[in-house]
């Protein structure tokens, strides 16, 4: 979501922006919500180096209450891996209360059973599941963790279950892997 029209019907703002070097409203925000991974990628630093402890559920809120403000519509959360994070549902579910669109980039290997339909009715959006490869051995070296495709490809199957069935609490758009 780029909100191209929104923009649009503000352009005078965003042009007195652009002419000034001043930032914009934040339309869509990144935001790592932990540092912490359990897999051990190659081309990744997070598992590598010690973190301080995550903010918590009234901290995170706090930041989304000023985002709404700013105008912010939509909220991309990654990681580290963000299923780590153990206020995960209560904090999407703070995010889609006031009206942002929330999506994920996630593993995939701590998605249970549970923790899905809890995401499904936080009102979790779009996830983006990481896959190297279609071959199990391959996915596991990359990952460096042996195990770890079983487990993704069974927590995107967990997400698509409940999203295709319809089991949220709020209004989602979509199943991405």
């Amino acid at each position: 979501m780029y909100a191209i029209d929104e923009v649009a019907r503000d352009a005078p703002a965003f042009r007195q922006a652009v002419q000034t070097a001043n930032p914009y409203k934040p339309l869509y925000v990144k935001i790592k919500l932990i540092w912490t991974c359990n897999l051990r990628c190659g081309m990744c630093n997070h598992w590598r180096s010690k973190r301080d402890v995550p903010l918590g559920l009234a901290q995170w809120q706090a930041i989304v209450d000023e985002l709404v403000l700013w105008g912010c519509r939509k909220i991309h959360i990654t990681g580290g891996e963000p299923t780590l994070h153990p206020d995960l549902p209560a904090l999407i579910a703070y995010m889609t209360d006031k009206g942002l669109r929330v999506n994920m980039t996630t593993n995939g290997t701590l998605l249970t059973k549970e923790r899905a339909r809890a995401l499904g009715a936080a009102g979790l959006g779009n996830v983006n599941i990481s896959i190297d490869s279609p071959e199990r051995q391959i996915h596991d070296h990359v990952r460096g963790v042996k195990g770890a495709w079983k487990k993704t490809v069974k927590g995107a199957d967990y997400l698509q279950r409940y999203f295709e069935k319809g089991e949220t609490a709020h209004q989602h758009s979509g199943w991405a892997a």
